[in-house]
This record gives C-alpha cells, structure tokens and sequence, in this order.
C-alpha cells in the first residue's frame, strides 16, 4: 500500500505525460506483483510485496506491460482505476483503454 515512482518505458506514454516518471498508487497492501515478464514492459517501478510465507521481497519489476497475442494485445496493469487515482494514473489509464 502507498505511491511507487514508475519509470515509463514506453515512449508513447512519456511523451503523453511529458516525463518518463509516473506516480502510482496502491491503496491496497495485497495485490499481486509480476515478477517477470516476457511482454514489452510500459511501466516500471522498485515495490515491496509479500511471498507465500508472508515475508516482505523488495523488487524492482514491470508495473504494467503489453504484449500481442493472435490478432489481439493483451494490456496488463498492478494499479486500477478508483478513488486513489494519481492525475498520471488517470492519463495513463486513459491511453491505455482508448488503444484498445
């Protein structure tokens, strides 16, 4: 639970917020993190999570990502859209739904 800076990976979506950090918030302490990923990274960030054993991991890994799949895209993002949103967040959640 908290903000984690992001780096904006991709170029699309700096140039949209005119900067290559994002801040992102999590009101929620138990979502689930991507650990790895073969998908082109759009975010990415250093976060805390919890293993299986409930012991916190720090790790730096992709916050959301996108990757094509048949004729499709497959977007996937850590963060949503709620009442803890960011004015990046918004942007960034805006660009991703109106490519789809």
């Amino acid at each position: 639970e908290g903000f984690v800076n992001a780096h904006v990976d991709d170029p699309a979506m700096a140039a949209l917020l005119g900067s290559t950090n994002a801040e992102i918030d999590y009101d929620l302490g138990g979502w689930v993190p991507l650990l790895s990923t073969q998908a082109e990274p759009l975010l990415s960030g250093s976060f805390t999570y919890y293993d299986d054993n409930d012991f916190p991991q720090a790790h730096t890994g992709p916050l959301a990502t996108r990757f094509t799949e048949g004729q499709g895209t497959v977007t996937y993002t850590s963060f949503h859209n709620e009442v803890q949103t960011t004015f990046d967040m918004d942007v960034l959640l805006q660009d991703i739904v109106l490519s789809l």
